[in-house]
């Protein structure tokens, strides 16, 4: 390719690597062409993956030439089965893919979940509360860790925010399991309008930046569904109460892990010291977790805790 340029990934391919790749990429002139080459990739986590596929995406739809080198990174056979190289799987709400211990990227629509729901005489909640317990069930080394109950609840949050706020036709998502340290990780993202057009809905929040929406989605009670004086919603044990990623946080903190929440030009890494803000280019919304399976009795306690609260 003529006037390419090349972006060598860092070794360890984490989230906040790749945040970072995120707010570069959009820079490239988009006259030359773009190879991101991945020699020195020798470990890869799911939220990555979705979050360079986005980068990816972006520049191609503005018309930029990209190639991606996956053959000579020690882990090239892990990226491609989770499906960095190609066309995400379209999948419908029961039906993840899985390869060994990998969900690797696919595209759920989420007028599907809704569409089943219609006919199940259901509420779409439900049907994404199937959808998660079905995704961990295909994964026999997560099912028989302990914890499979409490993941496919943090999983269920996740897709369930995309459904009610980001106004997007499908959610891409993907999963990993490592059963040498029971790690557990899962990532999802959807093109949507996005965290701080969401929250702008609520008349009782100031939203100044990406940053400023992000810290309040944390917040318990906090949603652009749900605020004082708006008449319930009437689903019962969906309505929005702005408790989801609330919890999600909570329990990644007790059980070693991380939730990261990334949106518009912000995101928020956070840890069991605390959260700490970021830069990035996401064209709407990226939110994933990571747990240490182990930790059971913890992340029991924490979900026995969110129900009693009402999420």
């Amino acid at each position: 390719m003529a006037d390419q340029k090349q972006w060598r990934v860092p070794a360890d391919l984490n989230i906040r690597q790749a945040l970072g790749l995120s707010r570069q990429l959009p820079d490239h002139p988009l006259a030359s062409a773009c190879e991101l080459v991945f020699d020195d990739v020798e470990r890869v986590e799911p939220a990555a993956i979705l979050c360079l596929f986005s980068a990816v995406s972006d520049l191609k739809a503005r018309g930029a030439q990209v190639a991606l080198d996956l053959d000579r990174s020690p882990c090239s056979d892990l990226l491609t089965s989770l499906g960095l190289d190609c066309r995400p799987a379209e999948v419908g709400p029961a039906t993840p893919v899985v390869i060994d211990n990998l969900i690797p990227l696919s595209r759920g629509a989420l007028a599907e979940f809704r569409s089943v729901a219609s006919r199940r005489l259901a509420r779409t909640g439900d049907v994404i509360d199937d959808f998660s317990r079905s995704l961990i069930a295909r994964l026999p080394s997560v099912q028989g860790c302990g914890p499979s109950r409490v993941l496919s609840y943090m999983i269920r949050e996740l897709v369930r925010n995309s459904a009610q706020h980001s106004e997007a036709l499908t959610v891409l998502y993907c999963a990993r399991f490592e059963p040498d340290n029971q790690r557990f990780s899962f990532a999802c993202m959807d093109p949507g309008i996005g965290v701080r057009a969401s929250l702008s809905n609520n008349p009782d929040l100031e939203i100044t930046s990406d940053a400023d929406a992000l810290r309040l989605a944390m917040q318990p009670g906090v949603s652009g569904k749900s605020w004082a004086g708006r008449p319930p919603d009437r689903q019962g044990v969906w309505s929005n109460m702005g408790l989801g990623l609330h919890m999600v946080r909570r329990i990644a903190r007790r059980a070693g892990g991380e939730l990261v929440l990334a949106s518009g030009s912000g995101a928020r890494h956070c840890q069991s010291h605390g959260d700490e803000p970021l830069d990035c280019h996401i064209s709407g919304t990226l939110t994933a977790f990571t747990v240490h399976t182990s930790s059971v009795g913890e992340i029991e306690s924490l979900l026995g805790e969110g129900r009693r609260r009402g999420d």
